[in-house]
């Protein structure tokens, strides 16, 4: 099936040929798929974008051939997997293909369908698992900033206890050596030089 929670994979076919892209949306429409058509690389370029889950690229086009518009697409980032649909290729340009990272072949004219329809099939399992893999890092670093910044005011609360804390024992030392002076001073002292030793010990 070409859908994924209820979602009809979105297609788009570019083949300067009227008449062989038209055919082939239409088939992708029997298969249960959505398809658009664009008659050439740079109209695909200027139609394409994340809501689609397959490109379908013929090689040789006039305006821009499927090696080029595929730089292009390379060159913006683009994980959309991409089936190269050619009437005639060579080994090199197989392996050219390859190289910059399409994901499969179809030969024109269409005559299995079968076939055809698995190789849409995995291309638009590919773009599922994608963007699986991308909500899932997303998801992971949204857990991982909201974790940071729920650490950042604990610490803000603990350094706040903590100069409280300081605040407080100087408080009462100075109290405690007020104390003592109106009551004797070499007590005083003595009293305060215990007193600071031990708040020196407690912080150390």
């Amino acid at each position: 099936m070409s859908v994924e929670h209820d979602k009809v994979a979105k297609i788009i076919v570019a083949d300067d040929d009227s008449l062989v892209c038209n055919a082939v949306v239409q088939i992708l429409e029997m298969l249960g798929y959505q398809a658009v058509g664009v008659l050439g690389g740079m109209e695909l370029l200027q139609k394409v974008n994340e809501s689609f889950d397959v490109v379908l690229l013929d090689i040789h086009m006039p305006d821009l051939n499927g090696f080029e518009a595929i730089e292009e697409l390379n060159r913006r980032g683009s994980d959309i997997p991409i089936v190269l649909l050619t009437g005639s290729g060579s080994m090199a340009d197989a392996v050219r293909a390859i190289n910059m990272g399409v994901y499969d072949f179809l030969c024109k004219p269409i005559e299995d369908l079968d076939i055809f329809n698995v190789k849409i099939r995995r291309a638009v399992e590919k773009r599922n698992y994608v963007l699986q893999e991308r909500r899932y890092k997303q998801a992971l670093e949204d857990d991982v900033r909201r974790k940071t910044l729920q650490l950042e005011e604990q610490n803000k609360l603990l350094r706040a206890y903590s100069d409280s804390l300081e605040n407080a024992t100087v408080q009462l030392m100075s109290s405690l050596q007020r104390a003592m002076e109106e009551k004797d001073c070499y007590t005083a002292g003595h009293t305060m030089r215990v007193t600071s030793y031990a708040y020196m010990l407690g912080t150390a």
